[in-house]
């Protein structure tokens, strides 16, 4: 619940910040001055002092665009070709293959035209950016055949690849609201990198109304969110994880989930505060490609308290042995350098980690460090062991 009441925080700050922002343009609408068509073409006061001005009349276009996909004659078009592909990537259950869309191209025209409210044209400059419009969706799925060139070269060049195609109008027929810069007789974006050339096929009242709506939205999407956000991130419970913490601390309740994708393994923190026998442990997954797992205990000193090292698919490496009160570091990773990696763009291998313990130091424990770490040592013939067998499965086979 508490992370639930972390995403309403988040998508309270998103509606204020679209409340905000529809605020902001409705008082950019209102305050540029409206004008009629003819005024602000023959007369460059008819703008304020920024240059904004806006107008509002029936299209008129001598040639207008046809739009790739749908032929339909427009003022500008957005057409956009994506062709899917599969990936496939390494993981510790297999290779995984999975479905993407890349964009081919994404073209944006516009054509030169003009409003007109009855006392004369003036000219709209659209440009491929800083157009803010609400566009027509005229197709969506695979293009036609007459799609225009791009559609052909990846047809030719993809074959039966499956592609799609979605186009996006102003038609160059109705009313259309306009607001930008009055520069040279006709109405352009404004200056910036963020300048923008605002046309809407709903009117200056329309859009008007629109915004004020979406404002609203905005307001109610932030103060249910509030409500609902701020208990529930202050006194919901956190949701239980399986992964590994970055400390332990003497024995674990319950084992816990670890990954590794590189040579260094993952090291732990480990404060012992109540000194005895501890069994440590890596305990393998039930996947296809299993680390071989190298477990490691040093002291604060760096000095090799105890290790030992799983050989094979599905063994465990285990470490059962008196420590002191003190700090440690844990190291797991795997035997062969380079194998871990080749999983990093599947989510890594995992293991599980159990710490169990302490009992009371027995007699063979209570020893020196020095006869803790000659006791967990692996026996020669089993690091032969682990130079000459290959993990099972199709993947890049273990170091022989």
């Amino acid at each position: 619940m508490q992370y639930f009441g972390f995403f309403l925080l988040a998508l309270f700050a998103v509606g204020l910040a679209a409340a905000f922002l529809q605020i902001a343009k409705g008082k950019k609408i209102l305050a540029a001055p409206f004008r009629k068509t003819g005024e602000a073409a023959s007369n460059p006061q008819a703008a304020d002092a920024k240059g904004l001005v806006s107008c509002e009349g029936e299209i008129r276009v001598q040639q207008p665009l046809i739009a790739p996909c749908s032929n339909k004659p427009c003022v500008y078009y957005e057409y956009k070709l994506e062709r899917e592909y599969e990936k496939s990537t390494l993981t510790e259950q297999g290779s995984k293959t999975s479905k993407h869309w890349e964009t081919i191209t994404h073209d944006k025209r516009g054509a030169h035209f003009a409003i007109d409210d009855g006392s004369g044209p003036i000219g709209v400059g659209v440009t491929s950016d800083g157009l803010e419009a609400e566009l027509e969706k005229t197709h969506s799925g695979a293009p036609p055949g007459n799609a225009g060139l791009a559609s052909a070269v990846a047809g030719a060049l993809l074959g039966g690849t499956r592609h799609r195609a979605t186009e996006h109008i102003v038609p160059a027929t109705g009313k259309l609201f306009v607001m930008g810069k009055l520069a040279g007789g006709q109405i352009v974006k404004t200056d910036g990198m963020m300048g923008k050339l605002v046309v809407s096929t709903k009117g200056r009242d329309g859009l008007l109304k629109k915004t004020n709506r979406t404002k609203m939205i905005g307001f109610a999407v932030a103060g249910v969110s509030l409500v609902g956000g701020v208990p529930m991130s202050i006194l919901g419970e956190k949701p239980a994880t399986e992964m590994c913490e970055d400390a332990f601390r003497d024995a674990l309740k319950t084992a816990c989930k670890a990954k590794i994708d590189s040579d260094a393994g993952n090291t732990w923190t480990w404060v012992v505060q109540s000194p005895g026998d501890y069994a440590v442990a890596v305990k393998q997954p039930d996947v296809k490609y299993p680390i071989w797992a190298q477990l490691t205990i040093t002291d604060d000193s760096g000095k090799t308290i105890a290790t030992d090292t799983g050989v094979g698919k599905g063994a465990d490496a285990r470490v059962t042995h008196g420590f002191a009160k003190g700090t440690y570091k844990i190291n797991v990773k795997d035997t062969v350098p380079g194998y871990a990696a080749q999983f990093a763009k599947g989510g890594g291998l995992s293991f599980w980690v159990d710490i169990k313990g302490p009992t009371a130091p027995s007699a063979a424990s209570s020893g020196s460090a020095a006869s803790i770490a000659t006791t967990a040592a692996p026996t020669a013939s089993a690091a032969a062991t682990t130079t000459t067998t290959a993990k099972a499965g199709s993947a890049p086979a273990k170091k022989k």
